[in-house]
């Protein structure tokens, strides 16, 4: 489980801010809502929800967290292919940092990352494997910004890394702009730099935002390898009110489980069936046999559709255990239903992790999903950077309604607009 996020000079973020997942000492919801860890002893949230106004960095901190797991899991890069990152645009000259704690296999690591477009300057891992804290590994570039050398030196530390001399060898042939968190799958090593890189592979999954292709991401769950799980789908459509009572696929649906197997002979056939090829997914309506009729996917609503992709998504949070990020979670949902995916989540899962943006204020007014410490705002200062603050920094009683003191401005998050009412004199003279 993540245990807190920092980023600094990434995108709109300028200065640190930290995405905090250890709970206060507020016990609201504490039976579904934490999950209690014991060395070092602390309680983490399930989950967190983060409101700003248009352009305040909320989805720039979900592709801070996003970035740097596909630093981790994506395999090695071309080594003169500049790292996709982008620096505050008045510190593109600086370095971005990025700093993550998470709790795996009962055991905490942080884990510190400093980089730029050209390079990796450092990279450091520490562990608590006795609830104190000791180093892993270390990276330290032995050049300055003002340098460019023909090959990148870096210093090592091995500290905690249990890896012998030949292993050790092989990581610190690691190129300038691949990390050592990257590099370990390509050794034969066991040890705590694996299982930190296990925790990315396993745990974090990659962002979804309002355009992501969650059709397939479903069909490929519950109908290419695990069948016999597809009920998880039809009850949880029949419990969201959709009057869906089955769901028939088309036979050729199959030719999208060999779309892997042709790209490998050329490109061309993926671009193929990509453009050609149309998921043949049929819901079944009605309340009886005698009235039943189907509904072609792209026929039903966009909040069937967008549901119909978020059972998926459920069901890795309480099936499975990974950390989801979301983008506007509340895109083409009821309410009703976004509560219930929420409250199905918290009430059902064990040690995953829900993270995602809003606009919907109405959720903070919602007491069985609502804690004060996982309620963030994002900001927008006067040089357009991100500023990030939990609720639970203002002074705000459970009493409360949180939604209406957003609103209103006490918690920031709201834009500064100008008057609706048009200076029309001021066009009419522009006429004359």
């Amino acid at each position: 489980m993540i245990i807190y996020f920092s980023v600094e000079n990434f995108l709109s973020i300028r200065e640190k801010i930290t995405l905090d997942f250890r709970a206060t000492t507020d016990k609201t919801l504490e039976e579904y809502y934490c999950v209690n860890i014991e060395k070092p002893k602390m309680r983490i949230l399930k989950m967190a929800m983060i409101y700003g106004t248009n352009a305040s960095g909320k989805t720039n901190l979900l592709k801070a967290i996003d970035f740097l797991r596909d630093m981790v899991v994506t395999e090695s890069r071309n080594k003169n292919k500049k790292i996709p990152v982008y620096p505050f645009a008045q510190d593109n000259t600086k370095h971005t940092i990025i700093e993550i704690c998470f709790y795996h296999n009962f055991i905490t690591y942080e884990y510190r990352l400093e980089i730029s477009r050209k390079c990796i300057y450092k990279e450091t891992l520490y562990h608590y494997p006795k609830g104190t804290k000791a180093l892993v590994f270390s990276r330290q570039s032995l050049f300055d910004d003002q340098t460019v050398p023909n090959e990148y030196s870096y210093q090592f530390f091995w500290k905690g890394a249990n890896l012998n001399k030949a292993q050790q060898k092989d990581l610190e042939v690691s190129v300038q702009n691949q990390l050592i968190l990257n590099r370990i799958s390509a050794i034969n090593y066991n040890g705590p730099i694996q299982e930190a890189q296990n925790w990315f592979l396993d745990y974090m999954q990659s962002l979804v935002t309002p355009s992501s292709d969650l059709l397939t991401k479903t069909i490929e769950k519950f109908f290419k390898d695990n069948s016999n799980q597809a009920h998880f789908l039809i009850d949880q459509l029949q419990t969201a009110d959709f009057n869906i009572q089955n769901i028939n696929l088309d036979n050729d649906l199959e030719k999208t489980y060999i779309k892997e197997e042709l790209a490998m002979l050329s490109p061309v056939f993926e671009d193929y069936i990509d453009n050609l090829y149309k998921f043949k997914v049929h819901f079944i309506h009605g309340n009886s046999i005698r009235d039943m009729y189907q509904i072609d996917y792209l026929s039903e609503s966009l909040g069937t559709q967008r549901y119909f992709g978020f059972i998926a998504l459920l069901y890795e949070l309480v099936k499975e255990e990974h950390c989801i990020l979301i983008d506007e979670i509340e895109n083409s949902l009821h309410i009703d239903l976004l509560i219930h995916f929420l409250l199905t989540f918290l009430l059902n899962s064990r040690n995953s992790q829900l993270i995602f943006t809003s606009q919907n204020t109405e959720l903070l007014n919602e007491r069985e999903i609502i804690r004060r410490d996982a309620i963030w705002i994002t900001s927008r200062k006067n040089d357009g950077s991100t500023e990030l603050a939990s609720v639970s920094e203002f002074p705000v009683r459970k009493e409360h309604a949180i939604d209406r003191l957003y609103r209103k401005g006490a918690l920031g998050g709201i834009p500064n607009l100008g008057s609706p009412v048009m200076d029309t004199d001021n066009e009419k003279s522009k006429k004359d």
